[in-house]
């Protein structure tokens, strides 16, 4: 096998969409872009949250825990979220939101980012 083949750093950095199902189980048109855990993005994502756990309360801990804070730094995008009919631009603060107020969308963006196959290419 071809040595270049078994590279993932560069794949899983310029992201992959997920399609999101909503509450009932069923597709949306709903797409988030995210990095996979393979990208230097995800590591110092990573890092980062260590280091700053050494200086967190109780209450900051459990945030990190329970992971939105570290998916919306993963996000890198998405399509089809609106408000009142109109498309919501995208951030990290919007993505914070939505993942701390929808945890059936994060933990479908976190199931799909440890998901190395959804990053490789063919």
């Amino acid at each position: 096998m071809d040595i270049e083949k078994l590279y993932t750093v560069d794949l899983h950095e310029a992201g992959a969409e997920v399609q999101i199902n909503g509450p009932d189980g069923k597709p949306t048109d709903i797409f988030i872009k995210m990095v996979g855990i393979d990208s230097k993005t995800w590591r110092n994502i990573i890092k980062r949250k260590e280091r700053a756990l050494l200086k967190m309360s109780y209450d900051e801990i459990a945030e990190v825990e329970d992971g939105y804070l570290i998916l919306a730094e993963a996000t890198l995008g998405w399509r089809g979220i609106e408000s009142n009919g109109k498309p919501v631009e995208f951030s990290k603060k919007k993505a914070e939101q939505l993942y701390k107020n929808a945890p059936y969308i994060r933990d479908q963006v976190d199931v799909f980012i440890a998901n190395r196959s959804n990053f490789m290419k063919g």
